[in-house]
């Protein structure tokens, strides 16, 4: 998979980075994890191009079930531009993410817009 800057670099989207204290293992494996709860949802994977990930300071909040423990959470957001079912590019889509910031290893949410 390939990271790209590109025009979405102006879009004016602003997001907060990672705390400094935050190993970038850390990040990297979360970066993955989005990447792959993204393909997921993509009618052709193989094509997703991905650029201007970035990641949010991690914060606690609730699971979205009834009374669900509380989490800290680390968000990403980016673009994929993919192909759809009739084999043309979407153009890039805004996508976010949400880690488990403590397991590394559940994504709780990933919405593509």
């Amino acid at each position: 998979m390939e990271i790209k800057g590109g025009p979405a670099a102006s879009s004016g989207i602003v997001s907060k980075k990672l705390p400094d204290n935050a190993p970038e293992e850390l990040k990297a494996k979360s970066i993955e994890l989005c990447k792959l709860a993204v393909l997921g949802q993509l009618k052709d994977p193989d094509s997703a191009k991905f650029q201007n990930i970035s990641g949010s300071n991690s914060l606690e909040r609730r699971l979205p079930i009834l009374n669900g423990p509380l989490v800290k959470t680390s968000g990403f957001n980016g673009y994929v531009n993919a192909k759809n079912s009739y084999g043309g590019y979407t153009g890039n889509k805004l996508f976010f993410c949400s880690v488990d910031y403590e397991t590394e290893t559940r994504i709780l949410e990933v919405t593509i817009n």
